[in-house]
């Protein structure tokens, strides 16, 4: 009895250090994963300042939603021709505060504080602004699946 008791206290310690591990394991990949996605995110803001169509059109999905300074929904066709005809153009570009959060190995959601001047439709817009991004792993690729941004002063 005495070494049955042994048996099973063995197979719950044995129980813990494989949970353990395996928490440590996600743990690792989840800030690996965070650091990818950061990557990418400043990847992202780099091609939108120097207009790269091509840099964008690698990184955002093909159903990407992203809304315009007037509150429309633009798909990726038409923000990609936004950037190639200089519709929406930035001459400052900088994040604060980013904070990625992985939801499984596929799914990161950042935000964080963007600081910008930029002219869209000829009208010039500065200032604070909060957002998010939704980056999912589709085909082995991380992509940006959808954008959205307040215009706020940091609080």
């Amino acid at each position: 009895m005495r070494r049955f008791v042994s048996l099973i206290s063995l197979a719950g310690v044995l129980i813990c250090c494989a949970t353990a591990q395996q928490a440590r394991n996600d743990s690792a990949g989840s800030e690996t994963i965070k650091k990818e996605i950061i990557k990418l995110q400043d990847e992202e803001d780099r091609a939108l300042l120097r207009g790269d169509v091509e840099a964008l059109d690698r990184l955002w999905a093909d159903d990407l939603l992203y809304p315009n300074d007037n509150g429309e929904v633009l798909t990726k066709t038409q923000r990609l021709a936004e950037v190639r005809s200089q519709i929406h153009n930035f001459s400052v570009f900088r994040h604060d505060d980013i904070r990625v959060c992985v939801y499984n190995e596929n799914t990161a959601v950042v935000s964080g504080y963007s600081t910008t001047l930029k002219k869209y439709k000829g009208q010039v817009s500065r200032g604070p602004r909060r957002f998010s991004a939704v980056w999912v792993k589709l085909d082995g690729r991380w992509q940006m699946v959808a954008h959205q941004r307040t215009d706020r002063s940091r609080q």
